[in-house]
C-alpha cells in the first residue's frame, strides 16, 4: 500500500533555461510535459499538476500522486506542505526529476495555454501545457447568438452576440444592452463571472431578457464546427451560437 511520505530533493540537477512572458491565472489542469530537462512523454502515467481552489495543489508525478498547498504572488510561486504517495514503477527517473521540479519551484511565467516554472535562479524546471488547451482555443473570438432560452434573436433591436476574447474576458450584445465579464473554460465547462450590463430600454425587451437569462445559468458549451450550444446545470440548452 502507498503511504504518505515527505516530498523529498531527488538527486539531479535540472538544466537551465531562463522563463518569459507574464504571469496570468494558474487555475486548472496542466500537463507536465517536462521536468528538470527530461520528458515526462514515456512515464508510466501522464506527469501533472492541477491548481485549485483554496491555494490547494494535486497531481501525478508519472508513478505517485503528489498533495499540498501553493501561494501565487504575481509570478512569484510557492509550494508547502507538499507530500507524495511512495509506490515503486518504472521510469523513476521521471519521478524523481518532477519531485526535484516541485521542490525547487520559485516562479511560474504563464504564456497562453503554456506555462514555465522555475526556481530561485530562474532556470526552467517544468514545462507545463494546460489540459484541455484546444477547447479553450476554438471557443476564442465572436459568435451570433441565434436563440436564447428557446427565443429566437432574430427580430432583436440588434444582433444578440458574445465574443470570449484573450484574457479571460468576454463581452456582447443582448439585443439592447452591451454585456461584459470574466470566463473560464475546464474541458466544457464553462462559468461566467464578474458580469455586468448598460440599462437602456429597447423594444426587444423579451429577447434581451433571454439572453441575460442564458448567460447567468451558462455551466457548459460544446463546440461543432462553426456552431457552439451552451447548457445550465441541468444539461438543458439555453444559448445556440454561431461563429462569425
Amino acid at each position: 500500500m502507498a503511504a504518505a511520505a515527505a516530498l523529498m530533493t531527488a538527486a539531479s540537477s535540472c538544466t537551465a533555461s531562463k522563463g518569459a512572458a507574464a504571469a496570468s491565472s494558474i487555475k486548472g489542469s496542466w500537463d507536465i510535459t517536462e521536468a528538470c530537462g527530461i520528458s515526462t512523454a514515456q512515464g508510466e502515467k501522464q506527469a501533472e499538476i492541477t491548481f485549485a481552489d483554496g491555494g490547494k495543489v494535486n497531481g501525478n508525478a508519472s508513478v505517485n500522486s503528489f498533495f499540498g498547498s501553493y501561494t501565487l504572488n504575481g509570478q512569484k510561486l510557492q509550494l508547502t506542505n507538499v507530500g507524495m504517495t511512495s509506490m515503486m514503477g518504472q521510469h523513476m527517473e521521471i519521478e524523481s526529476a518532477v519531485a526535484q521540479a516541485l521542490n525547487s519551484a520559485s516562479a511560474i511565467s504563464v504564456s497562453g495555454n503554456t506555462a514555465t516554472v522555475a526556481d530561485a535562479r530562474g532556470t526552467v524546471v517544468m514545462h507545463l501545457k494546460r489540459k484541455d488547451a484546444n477547447a479553450a482555443a476554438d471557443i476564442k473570438g465572436s459568435w451570433k447568438i441565434t436563440e436564447a432560452c428557446g427565443t429566437s434573436t432574430a427580430k432583436g433591436d440588434s444582433q444578440a452576440e458574445i465574443t470570449f476574447a484573450d484574457g479571460g474576458k468576454v463581452n456582447g450584445n443582448a439585443s439592447v444592452n452591451t454585456f461584459f465579464g470574466s470566463y473560464t473554460l475546464n474541458g466544457q465547462k464553462l462559468q461566467l463571472s464578474n458580469m455586468g450590463m448598460t440599462r437602456m430600454m429597447g423594444q426587444s425587451m423579451d429577447i434581451e431578457r433571454a439572453v441575460t437569462k442564458a448567460l447567468d445559468t451558462a455551466a457548459t458549451v460544446s463546440i461543432s464546427g462553426s456552431t457552439a450550444t451552451v447548457t445550465d446545470a441541468s444539461g438543458t440548452v439555453v444559448m445556440r451560437l454561431t461563429r462569425k
